[in-house]
């Protein structure tokens, strides 16, 4: 089976992210959401309330295949 991180970060589009994770796992992908934002809560943009699988640092990426950046990834790249 295929593995996926899908990252979240505090303020995400919750239907840009979620949508993501939808689609790869109605494909059959092991998908782990992994929060950015040094929490596992995180808040959307709406407001939404959202609990990550992991910890971006908590996560194995020796077998994962795809990593998935939503657009307010790069608020935590600085």
């Amino acid at each position: 089976m295929s593995k996926a991180v899908v990252f979240f970060a505090e303020g995400t589009e919750e239907c840009e992210a979620l949508l993501v994770v939808d689609l790869l796992r109605r494909a059959k992908v092991e998908v782990t959401v992994a929060s950015a934002s040094g929490s596992r809560e995180i808040v959307s943009s709406h407001k939404v309330h959202i609990t990550a699988d992991a910890l971006a640092e908590e996560v194995d990426y020796s077998d994962v295949d795809i990593v998935v950046l939503n657009s307010e990834w790069e608020k935590y790249c600085e």
